[in-house]
This record gives C-alpha cells, structure tokens and sequence, in this order.
C-alpha cells in the first residue's frame, strides 16, 4: 500500500514539477478509487436463480474483455484512476489513451499498477495524436468497451465509432452545473463555498458551477460575497504556495472566455469583478476571476460551458420558476442548491435535472457513489460505486435442469463467486470507516437499464 501511495505520488511530482504530498487532493481521491474498487472486486458474486421451469440458473459475472479508456488533462491522476480501478476489479485490460497534455502522468500511474501488483500488460497506455490513435482503437474488435470522460462532442463522435463494432460506452460528458440559492440560505456560508468551487482550476472542472439563480431577496448580498472573493484570489503560478488560482491551459481557451465575458456584458449584464486579462502577468494564459450581474437567460453564457473563470449570476423570485431555468439546457452532469429548509432541500433534489446533485455542499464526487450525467452530459454507466463495476462485466445464466424435469426450490442460498480471484491483479480490501452521506434519488438500485441510481449528496 505504501508503496503505490509513493509511486502514485511520485507521479504527480514530476508531471507538475514539484514535490507533493501522499495526502494532496487528487493522489488522495486517486488511492481511494483504487482502494474502494479493490474491495468490489471481492464482492463480484454471481447468484443462483430458481428456475420457474425447471432446474435453477446460474449468472456469473464475466469480464466484459478488453476495454479503451480515453480522459482529459485537467485532472490527470484522479480521472485516469477511475478508468483503471473499475477494469482491473472486474478482471479487464485496460488500454488508456490520456491527454497529449499530461502524458508523464499517466507513465509513471502505469508503473504505480504494476509495482502495486497488476499483471504485465494488464494496464497500458497508449500516447500519440488523437486522430490516430483513436481510431484505430475504436476499429479493433478485441476492444469491447470504451470509457470517456470529455467533451459531448468528442463523446458522440465516439459513440458513432462505436456502433460499428457494438462496442459497450460509458460516458462522463460536459456539463453546465446550475446553482440554486433559496432566500432561507445561510448566504455567506452559499457564497463562499461557490466562490472555492467555481474558481478552482480557473473553472476548468466539468462539474464547476456554471449558473448561479440567487432568490432576489439575498442576491444582492451573495453578489457581494461573491465578488470579494473573485477580488481577493491571487493570479500566478501554480507551484507557488501563494497562488490561489491559476492560468487556464490554452491561449484558444483563454480567448474564448475572454470573448464569452465581453458578449455576456454586450448582453447586458454587469461585470462587478475582473472581466480581462490581468495586466501583471504578460506570460501565461490567465484571466482573471470574473462575476457577472443581471446576467439574462438569453446570454450564451447561460447556454455554453464556459470552462473558465466566469460566475453569470441571475435572479429569481419563485421556486418553481428557478427550476425550470435551471433544467433549460440539454446538459445534466450535475446541480446544486442551497437552503436551510428540508421541504425545499427535497424540492431542488427532485427538482433539479442532474446525474448528481449537491444540497448545501459541492462536494458530490466519491469512490462509493455514482458519478456521472444525464442527457448530452452522459449515459450508460457512471464512473464510480458498485453499479460502475457491473457495467465492466457481462453475465450469460447457465440453466441447469432438475433430475426429474419438476420446478425445484434451492435447498439453501447459493452464492456463485465470480470469476476465479486469481485470474485478477490483487488488490488490498478498502479502509474501514463510517461512508459518507448519500442516497438515491431516482430509480431503484438494480440490474434494469431503463432506471438510473442520481446520488444527492447532503453534508453531516
């Protein structure tokens, strides 16, 4: 264990350029995917079904076989681990094509499998130009699954590409999180936390907030809030410690917020803090924390993911209506809300049209839990809890008939175990302790792909 906490680690170190932590934020989340899957990997059982003809029935949970995993740069430790956990827990290769940004990382996680004890080959990674590897990988028919955490551009071109050889596809997508702040709110508390959430990775997380409906009643105050903070972030590089936020990665992205800021104001909106590139830094791609005011619900901003820096905050005055405004795109990754009222909490749980959503925190990603969206943010298989490893095996019953052809019941229960454990990298079982708050919103937890499991995450 501690020696794949080091190498994991070591990784990160080399990539970023400078020394970090076992306990630091992303090899943290990364050690526990492996951890918690390596626990799911015992609990891959079969069962044994009576048969209403005759005999009993026998499903095995199988390797689904070799499986393509494709993820972005902005989090190269922690989205890679949650492709590589899942397939070696169901007893996949994996092939992992990273980001042409972050391919050191990648390596060196790679190698952090194998000295943790993953067979030789059973975890590669396969670096090169998008419009060359990729296909090649979609084409192969030993490929039977693809796994993409990325844009929904990407991800329907995949999908296309996929059909082709009836590839199974788990998407993780874009998304255009909304936020909810109720007039009973503890609004400090809202803006603040938004503030961290919003700004961190200079907006370039998939699940950041993008929209902020406030209640008319406490907008005027969480605007403030809201603006302090963006004022107080400090702009510089990353490896100092007293950077709080960073550039954005390309000179293409940094444009195109840019461009988004100046339409949004065209719009009609205010911009109360930043808005433009930062007269200090002349090297980098940085923009500086921006919140907009007033922002209508015709802006593009409301719209696109702005995978920047930008917080478009808009008003309303009736639940009901903030809903509606906040389902008004195609996109559901994940949404957010803020009260201090249960009624309300279990209105915008409801309420909201997301994979995953937040009640009085953001902080909706675990190893334990569905991860993943609805509509044009995903589909077919979330990124982490135990529905996510089903969806890496295929399970073919086995009919076995009575001696005498008559419909028997099993004298006792009948746990088939999965494929043998020897067969699978071994992994040590996960740390004990209390789990973390969640539950399932929609759908009920089962094998029916017609029903899909949306954790709401509520703090203790």
């Amino acid at each position: 264990m501690e020696r794949r906490k080091a190498a994991i680690a070591r990784a990160l170190s080399l990539e970023i350029g400078r020394p970090i932590a076992q306990s630091d934020g992303e090899v943290a989340i990364a050690i526990e995917q492996f951890e918690w899957f390596a626990g799911e990997a015992e609990r891959l059982f079969g069962e044994t079904i009576p048969s209403r003809q005759s005999g009993r029935l026998q499903a095995v949970p199988e390797p689904v076989g070799i499986v393509a995993a494709f993820t972005a740069w902005n989090f190269p430790v922690k989205l890679i681990a949650r492709k590589i956990a899942p397939a070696l827990a169901a007893g996949c290769p994996v092939i992992c094509r990273p980001s042409e940004q972050t391919p050191l990382t990648s390596m060196l996680i790679a190698h952090a499998c194998m000295e943790g004890g993953a067979p030789a080959g059973v975890v590669q990674m396969l670096h090169g130009p998008a419009d060359l590897v990729t296909p090649l990988l979609m084409a192969a028919e030993e490929v039977r699954k693809i796994s993409l955490t990325g844009s929904t551009r990407v991800g329907k071109l995949l999908l296309a590409q996929a059909a082709q050889t009836a590839k199974r596809a788990s998407m993780e997508l874009g998304g255009r999180a909304p936020v909810v702040v109720c007039e009973d709110a503890d609004v400090d508390a809202a803006a603040a936390q938004c503030a961290v959430f919003k700004y961190r990775n200079a907006g370039q997380v998939c699940i950041a907030p993008n929209r902020f409906y406030v209640h008319a009643d406490v907008a005027s105050r969480f605007t403030e809030r809201m603006v302090e903070a963006a004022c107080a972030l400090v702009l510089g590089d990353s490896q100092d410690a007293g950077t709080t936020m960073g550039p954005l990665t390309l000179a293409s992205q940094r444009d195109r917020v840019e461009a988004l800021c100046a339409e949004t104001v065209a719009d009609g909106a205010r911009c109360l803090a930043g808005g433009r590139r930062p007269a200090h830094r002349n090297k980098g791609f940085f923009f500086e924390p921006t919140a907009l005011a007033d922002v209508p619900d015709t802006a593009r901003i409301m719209r696109d993911e702005p995978f920047g820096p930008l917080a478009p905050i808009a008003v309303f005055c009736d639940l009901d209506d903030a809903l509606e405004r906040a389902n008004s795109t195609p996109y559901g990754l994940a949404a957010y809300g803020f009260t201090a009222s249960q009624k309300k909490a279990e209105a915008l749980s409801r309420g909201l049209r997301a994979g995953m959503a937040g009640i009085n925190t953001f902080m909706i990603a675990h190893a334990e839990a569905p991860f993943g969206g609805i509509g044009h943010s995903g589909m077919a298989g979330k990124g982490a809890g135990r529905r996510q490893t089903i969806t890496w095996t295929s399970s073919s019953p086995t009919s076995w008939p009575s001696d005498d052809g008559r419909v028997r019941q099993p004298a006792a229960p009948d746990l088939v175990a999965g494929p043998d454990r020897r067969q699978r990298p071994g992994l040590p079982a996960p740390r004990s302790g209390r789990p973390r708050r969640w539950s399932l919103q929609a759908g009920i937890p089962s094998p029916s792909t017609c029903s899909t499991a949306r954790p709401t995450t509520l703090p203790s």
